[in-house]
């Protein structure tokens, strides 16, 4: 993990010809780097696998420019610090959920919080903010099976009965759930086609249905839309990546990723005395390339003395445990462009064009979120 001092000059060019992510933090805790990284694309993972020459003749690289940073100031534990989606809002405004779940947090285009925004009846945490269409915004409530649609104006919410927790919406108005429903005719399909009246229309997912809750690395999805209105979808622990048409089930391409150093999983882990393994953690499809966000083991993990001794989350602890990788691959044969290696914590969602990030804690300024455009470019 990156530590607190001074970096001479020869240490910051050593560490970033490795591809090792520099970040310089002001004494006020404000990153001073526009971009997090410019690293070589080759040299994270390490990957040999990366195409080297495949942005003009150049090696590619991954990029991320920022947007806005948002700020919690007075609002202390508001910001959440997991599971972040930041969903852009019309007038240059963005909105996440808060750490508690229960309401929505909408930030000014400066990157501060202009109000929250409660959400009736809720009592447990909510699920989203998901990008609906004609500028609404939905979150879903579990604990009462409601979708909650909010308009531009995030006032006068629209409440519907529906069974399934949505993982975005299609342009038709149809939902893509994630999400093994226990029925007999459906558990060992992961993905399912749902109307606007939350009806199940199509189950697909899998070539072969399969379903065992100590599998669920193998068995369950992440999904994102696709060109021509499909799905890409792939195992959170494995480097499989299929594009799927959910009108018919059919699928239509599957990419097993060529990466050298991704190890499959079947199960999360059971015991904090086991090296983290890789997990996806989100994909999704950008100027006809795929992007994959990954959660790894920190580059200097050991095992925890605490010997699984049950602690509450903590966002530094998860980050001193864990890195995060984002690299991009070629849609037509899986081949990995350009990688990069993060040690704060990196989200991303189906619903958002960005990349959002944990800087470290400001100590008595409250928390913060960093949001990134990524972008593919040659070096």
């Amino acid at each position: 993990m990156a530590m607190p001092g001074t970096f001479s000059r020869s240490l910051l060019s050593a560490l970033t010809s490795l591809g090792i992510c520099v970040v310089l933090v002001a004494l006020d805790g404000a990153v001073s780097l526009v971009e997090t990284s410019t690293a070589a694309a080759v040299s994270a993972g390490p990957d040999r696998t990366v195409r080297e020459q495949a942005c003009n003749g150049k090696p590619c690289m991954v990029s991320l420019t920022k947007v806005t940073t948002l700020l919690e100031d007075s609002y202390k534990g508001t910001l959440p610090d997991s599971t972040v989606c930041v969903v852009p809002q019309p007038g240059g405004r963005y909105l996440t959920r808060s750490r508690t779940g229960q309401a929505l947090v909408l930030f000014d285009n400066s990157g501060r919080i202009e109000t929250l925004v409660e959400v009736p009846g809720t009592t447990r945490a909510l699920t989203g903010p998901l990008a609906g269409l004609k500028e609404t915004t939905l979150v879903y409530d579990g604990q009462g099976r409601r979708l909650i649609s909010f308009g531009a104006d995030l006032k006068t919410p629209r409440i519907s009965s529906f069974r399934y927790v949505p993982s975005f919406v299609r342009l038709d108005g149809t939902f893509i759930v994630a999400q093994q429903i226990q029925t007999p005719e459906l558990v060992g399909h992961p993905i399912h086609l749902v109307g606007s009246d939350g009806k199940v229309l199509r189950s697909f997912g899998a070539e072969t249905p399969e379903y065992h809750p100590s599998r669920s690395l193998s068995t369950d999805r992440i999904v994102a839309p696709g060109r021509n209105a499909s799905v890409w979808a792939a195992p959170r622990g494995r480097y499989v990546i299929e594009q799927w048409a959910p009108v018919t089930g059919q699928r239509l391409s599957h990419l097993s990723v060529k990466s050298s150093w991704f190890t499959e999983s079947t199960g999360t882990r059971t015991s904090n005395q086991t090296r983290p393994q890789p997990i996806l953690v989100s994909i999704w499809e950008q100027a006809d390339k795929l992007w994959v966000l990954l959660r790894v083991a920190d580059a200097s993990w050991k095992a925890p003395k605490d010997n699984d001794a049950e602690r509450p989350y903590d966002v530094e602890a998860y980050s001193i445990e864990h890195d995060w990788m984002l690299e991009v691959v070629d849609a037509q044969t899986g081949g990995v462009l350009a990688s990069e290696r993060y040690d704060r914590p990196h989200w991303a969602c189906a619903s958002s064009p960005f990349v959002v990030s944990r800087p470290p804690s400001r100590p008595g300024r409250g928390a913060a979120l960093e949001v990134w455009k990524p972008e593919l470019r040659g070096r």
